[in-house]
């Protein structure tokens, strides 16, 4: 979920809606009244299961779920683009609660319009992107291993698993490819062109734009922008459970030019090649 550090407001995710709230006037209003014995008593038992810690975090949130994000001479918002090293900068970020996909890799041209109170020229935005030829392969691994793609059930989201999708019913990468586009999968929030993610009314929306294959020096430059104080490198996160040594190595002429197709605006944008 995109993260914005602001002090007065959080996400109300209590029923997935995602609204912004007043958290003064959300302690008030939830919060005068006692909690009870029961409602304590499930807080701490769903919490110790794992299978259902999420769900708590969701459904039964309280004011000790806010999270605090670090401080910085600036306001910030940071834009998480699937597959770029947003688990790593959220993680570095104190971010742990994860929401849906669509909400969780949100652009910031649906963060305006959910969060149409904030004044975003108030806010340093910032975001990474990756070669879309190395992402896609990234993208495909990453639902068919670590989220069960290659099984008959899928392990997608908290409210949703899928039946038999593409991950399944293709069993190669490159059958994969050839029949992305005829899919719904297509219009999926991961795999969101990185410039739709990033932009409003066609033009960049933000004030710096990462790369994954510069991430580090990027980030330093980031702190350094912000003033991140106390903030070190960041940790390499989500680790892929396939290696990939080398993304070219899963390409032939057909499948470098059919996401060359898809990821046309990423490519010339932000000057990647295969």
């Amino acid at each position: 979920m995109p993260i914005i550090s602001d002090s007065e407001y959080c996400i109300d995710r209590r029923k997935l809606e995602f609204t912004l709230i007043n958290k003064d006037l959300y302690k008030k209003k939830l919060f005068n009244s006692k909690v009870s014995k029961t409602q304590r008593f499930l807080n701490k038992y769903l919490k110790s299961i794992p299978v259902l810690r999420r769900l708590v975090q969701v459904e039964m949130r309280d004011t000790s779920n806010w999270e605090n994000y670090p401080l910085s001479d600036k306001k910030y918002i940071f834009i998480c683009v699937a597959k770029s090293a947003s688990t790593s900068i959220n993680l570095a970020l104190n971010h742990y609660l994860h929401s849906e996909p669509k909400y969780h890799h949100m652009s910031i041209n649906d963060l305006k319009e959910y969060y149409n109170k904030l004044n975003f020229d108030e806010y340093y935005k910032f975001a990474f992107v990756r070669n879309p030829w190395d992402r896609f392969v990234s993208l495909y691994h990453d639902m068919s291993v670590k989220r069960n793609g290659n099984s008959k059930i899928m392990n997608y989201s908290l409210l949703e698993n899928k039946y038999k999708t593409i991950f399944y019913n293709k069993k190669t990468f490159k059958e994969f490819a050839k029949s992305f586009e005829q899919t719904s999968w297509i219009n999926e929030a991961h795999f969101r062109p990185q410039f739709d993610s990033l932009t409003c009314n066609g033009e960049l929306a933000m004030d710096f734009v990462g790369r994954f294959e510069n991430l580090q020096d990027d980030w330093n430059k980031i702190k350094k922008n912000i003033g991140f104080k106390k903030l070190g490198d960041l940790k390499h996160e989500m680790k892929s459970k396939v290696k990939i040594d080398n993304y070219k190595r899963f390409y032939e002429n057909e499948t470098i030019d059919i996401v060359a197709r898809i990821y046309k605006k990423d490519i010339e944008f932000f000057g990647y090649d295969y």
